[in-house]
């Protein structure tokens, strides 16, 4: 548990210090190990937004499989707290509304237009990309705000080259 001392309260520039004291103070590391899910047939969503009972966005959008099961979005906290601009569940398309790609793609997940939240929470699932060291898969994105140039220099520098990349802004299967 994270202590939230008076010199910090003198640092963080927020609306309602106590909710964000209280977010601050919760454990947020997973102890699961990170792994890999493969899902043939499955759809990628862009991102839209939902009604949030919190402080925070929230979004629908992220992966599902083939029968419309929600597999990824961002949940970068844990079940109880989504965290920042959450994508926390799928939607149903119809068919006709899919693009089709022909290829297997690494999701890459929801990227923020926020440069810090870019830089913090949304390079999660790059790991599997630097690890791998597989230069040809295509590499999805979907965006809460467009993508922005820093975000590309970001994984220039990374060593990811940018035709890899897809911003998604259609369903694909």
């Amino acid at each position: 548990m994270i202590q939230v001392d008076t010199d910090s309260q003198k640092r963080l520039y927020v609306k309602n210090y106590e909710t964000w004291k209280w977010c601050f103070s919760q454990h947020s590391f997973s102890s699961k190990e990170l792994k890999v899910r493969e899902v043939p047939g499955g759809i990628i969503l862009p991102i839209r937004s939902i009604a949030s009972p919190c402080l925070d966005p929230l979004y629908e959008g992220g992966v599902t499989d083939s029968e419309g099961n929600f597999v990824a979005g961002s949940i970068r906290v844990n079940e109880k707290n989504t965290g920042f601009m959450a994508a926390i569940r799928g939607y149903s398309v119809k068919a006709e509304e899919l693009q089709h790609i022909q290829e297997e793609v690494i999701y890459g997940g929801v990227a923020i237009s926020f440069f810090g939240h870019f830089m913090a929470e949304n390079m999660a699932r790059l790991w599997y990309v630097l690890q791998r060291n597989d230069s040809k898969k295509k590499i999805v994105f979907i965006t809460t705000g467009g993508w922005q140039a820093y975000m590309s220099t970001f994984l220039e520098l990374l060593g990811i080259d940018l035709e890899r990349l897809i911003i998604l802004d259609k369903p694909v299967m």
